[in-house]
């Protein structure tokens, strides 16, 4: 969650709070140029919600950030998920407005969003974007397995990239209220997932099944 647009915390001091703002500005444009190196080994790059702070970021920071993903599109697939900070519920949402590079997941319902290569093995993601009034908040995610969408194919990658918290991993009380889905890790490791790539975390987290 980039949450491009946020303003730095308070309790920072002044110098501090400017080298935040402008990591967090760069880090698009940086990770573009990374990319492009010849000793990059990225195939994918998926943005699982609140790449920006507010559903109307200011035009200035848009701008900065569609430039910086058109760069990168141009190198490898994108997969880019509104969050519940940005939620495409809006009707002023940022990512109703103009066209956006990549693959711009919208719809409710976990779907196949995008299918390819990465090297030399096959990938499919599997996505779908929180929207209040379709979707309750810590509504469960039921996905689609494995076998429908790669069949027999055991060399194959699936993803899950959602904005979403895990059933298996935090209280009930705590996901109900969250805007954002609700995913049983257990059973999405049942179904083949081989990795969950998921937004709404602000720290980096790893869970393995």
């Amino acid at each position: 969650d980039l949450h491009l647009g946020a303003t730095p915390d308070d309790r920072l001091d002044d110098a501090s709070r400017a080298r935040l703002l402008q990591a967090r500005e760069g880090a698009l444009q940086s990770l573009a140029g990374w990319i492009a190196r010849e000793e990059s080994r990225v195939g994918l790059v998926v943005i699982a919600g609140d790449l920006f702070d507010r559903y109307d970021p200011p035009p200035a920071v848009v701008d900065k950030a569609r430039a910086a993903l058109t760069e990168i599109t141009q190198l490898v697939p994108v997969i880019l998920l509104p969050g519940n900070h940005d939620e495409y519920s809006y009707a002023q949402c940022v990512f109703r407005r103009g066209n956006w590079p990549g693959v711009l997941v919208t719809g409710p319902e976990p779907q196949v969003v995008w299918k390819g290569k990465i090297g030399e093995r096959s990938c499919a993601v599997v996505s779908a974007a929180y929207q209040a009034g379709k979707v309750t908040p810590g509504q469960k995610l039921r996905l689609p397995s494995r076998e429908k969408i790669l069949g027999n194919d055991a060399e194959g990658v699936l993803l899950g990239v959602f904005h979403a918290t895990l059933a298996d991993h935090f209280p009930d009380e705590f996901v109900k209220r969250e805007r954002c889905f609700w995913i049983a890790h257990q059973e999405a490791a049942e179904l083949g997932y081989d990795y969950l790539a998921l937004g709404h975390f602000h720290t980096r987290r790893e869970w393995r099944m």
